[in-house]
């Protein structure tokens, strides 16, 4: 076995180093390679020290300006969490209406900043009118107020004093919208601020008296009584009763307007007046139940009305044994007529007591306008036996009879109405009936009877002018294979009432063709070729003497199955339009119209079809 032999170092040979070499290694090894003078003992740092030196000079720098740039932008830059403007609405939280009130804003600066352009803008209800603006608005019809800067820690207010007006009852709130902008920013900043106020009282106190029971026919008084309790005078105060239907009105202190709302209206009311109205009248004979007499008073802002007080009546209507109806062309409301109609009027009596009845008479009346006469024929009316006089169609008591306990009767009357109402006679007029019962006289509902527009549409088909000048053209009388034209003429005639709506229509027959000539006074004339329908559309007419026309022209040629005949030259016209004052819809129809051209003199005998 081989035995393998020790690893021995190399032996280097020496080298010989001078002493200066040696002193040289040392001093580099203590001070560094890099050194202009060795004599100099000041130690010289590695590269890895002199960066460690540098990290932390910048370090300490950036730390320096950090905290120059915090205290800086926390004095001049930063805002506070929360707003440095501040603001609250101080006023009653319960107001009643009609009385003074005061809503201050106040505003204050909590930032450490000047705060630019401030604006508030203070919303109110409409139904608050300041009188005293402190400062004034800029705006005052928007109440809002420029204020400008204030200066950090600033406080102010905005007082507005008048008087409170709100709907009772109701709640209303006030708001406070302020804009502004903190110096060392560029954007806006707001603020808001709100509250409400309750109003469930007013300072007008509204009183109503009257019976707690009546008969029918009886004199009734109710009795309403307005007071200003505040210290604020009221302005376009409005009463007004809302009366059950039946109550027969007679006289009214202050007088109501005539044929006018139950209202009064006072321009002003001072505090602490009293103002005192009067309705006295009589229940209807149909009344025979516990009925509702309202009061209620309400003042008028621009268009907005506020209710502020009611007051109401109960009263108990006991029949007295007599009960009356009334009806006018079958209806127990209000009637609508067309002049030259007929008015029936059906008068119903029953006895509702325990009791017969005897003595009763009856009278039916009409009332028109003071200056007016109501437009019918008397000497063609039908009167049941009763007796045409100055009151009225009366009944006496022989001919109405003894009604026996729950007897009822009726009495039926026919009024033929005139065709043509002139000037001095009335558009509109009302019927009742009044019975007289051991020595009480009660009375019905009475009826209003309102006349239509007197409207007139008539259709007519033409070939020469009223003058003998042609319109039409072409062969006459018109001629198998040839083409004759004519003018059809529609015509309205109205004269007591503006029409709204006003529409005429009729269709072309097969054969006939549209020339699409057409005028009219008022309004347009059409045509659909697709359905063949001539139509008239005006929006209004109003009431004139001077009819109001419209006229197209057609064109035919007849076959020779026409021969000897008339050609339908248009359908029946329909007219329909509505009347402006009785909102009654209005009907007619128009005559069909041929080549026979009815009326037109110069077309007579040449309206047959010749070969």
């Amino acid at each position: 076995m081989l035995k393998k032999k020790p690893h021995l170092p190399k032996v280097l040979p020496e080298v010989e180093v001078s002493p200066e070499q040696a002193m040289d290694e040392g001093l580099a090894a203590i001070y560094g390679e890099k050194r202009d003078d060795l004599g100099k003992l000041d130690k010289a740092g590695s590269r890895v020290t002199r960066w460690l030196v540098t990290i932390v000079l910048s370090l300490l720098i950036a730390t320096i300006l950090a905290v120059i740039g915090f205290v800086v932008y926390m004095n001049f830059f930063a805002v506070a969490k929360a707003d440095p403007l501040t603001m609250s609405i101080e006023m009653s939280t319960e107001i009643a209406s009609g009385t003074a009130a005061t809503v201050t804003i106040h505003y204050k600066n909590n930032g450490r900043v000047p705060l630019a352009n401030l604006n508030i803008d203070v919303n109110v209800p409409a139904g608050f009118v300041p009188t005293t603006i402190d400062p004034v608005p800029t705006d005052l019809v928007k109440q809002v107020f420029e204020l400008g800067s204030i200066q950090a820690g600033t406080e102010g207010k905005i007082v507005m004093a008048g008087t409170w007006l709100a709907t009772v009852p109701s709640t209303n709130t006030v708001q406070a919208l302020a804009t502004y902008r903190p110096a060392n920013f560029n954007a806006d900043f707001t603020a808001v601020a709100s509250t409400t106020a309750s109003s469930n009282e007013s300072s007008l106190v509204l009183t109503m008296s009257g019976p707690d029971k009546a008969s029918p026919g009886e004199s009734a008084m109710y009795t309403l009584t307005l007071e200003n309790a505040s210290e604020v005078e009221a302005t376009n105060v409005t009463t007004e009763v809302v009366m059950p239907t039946g109550f027969l009105l007679t006289t009214s202190d202050p007088a109501l307007v005539p044929a006018g709302p139950t209202s009064w209206t006072l321009v002003n009311l001072v505090p602490h007046a009293k103002q005192v109205m009067t309705l006295t009248g009589s229940w209807s004979a149909d009344m025979s139940d516990v009925v509702q007499m309202v009061g209620k008073t309400s003042l008028k802002l621009g268009d907005v009305t506020m209710v502020q007080a009611q007051s109401s009546v109960f009263t108990n209507i006991i029949g007295n044994g007599l009960r009356l109806s009334l009806a006018a062309n079958g209806a127990t409301s209000n009637v609508t007529l067309d002049p030259g109609s007929q008015l029936r009027v059906t008068v119903g009596y029953e006895n509702t007591g325990e009791e017969p009845l005897t003595g009763v008479s009856l009278v039916v009346d009409f009332q028109a306008a003071a200056d007016k006469k109501v437009p019918i024929t008397w000497k063609d009316a039908s009167l049941d036996n009763g007796r045409l006089t100055q009151d009225g169609i009366a009944f006496d008591a022989k001919t109405v009879g003894t009604l026996a306990t729950h007897d009822s009767k009726t009495r039926n009357l026919i009024f033929p109405v005139k065709a043509i109402v002139v000037a001095t006679e009335a558009q509109s007029w009302t019927v009742a009936v009044h019975a007289t019962v051991n020595g009480v006289t009660i009375s019905s509902q009475p009826l209003t009877i309102t006349l239509n527009s007197d409207t007139h549409f008539t259709a007519a088909a033409r070939y020469f002018t009223a003058d003998g000048a042609p319109l039409g053209s072409g062969p006459l009388p018109p001629k198998v294979g040839q083409t004759t034209s004519y003018n059809l003429l529609w015509t309205l005639n109205n004269s007591l009432h503006p029409l709204t709506d006003v529409r005429v229509s009729a269709t072309l027959p097969p054969g006939v063709t549209w020339t699409n000539a057409a005028t009219a006074d008022s309004g347009s004339v059409t045509y659909d070729a697709a359905s063949r329908v001539v139509s008239w559309t005006v929006a209004s007419a109003a009431a004139s003497s001077a009819p109001l026309t419209a006229n197209f022209e057609v064109g035919v040629t007849p076959s020779a199955n026409d021969a000897g005949t008339f050609v339908k030259l248009l359908s029946g016209s329909a007219f329909r339009a509505t009347d402006s004052v009785t909102a009654s819809s209005l009907q007619q129809t128009g005559d069909i119209l041929t080549t026979e051209c009815t009326g037109d003199t110069g077309v007579t005998g040449k309206g047959y079809v010749s070969e």
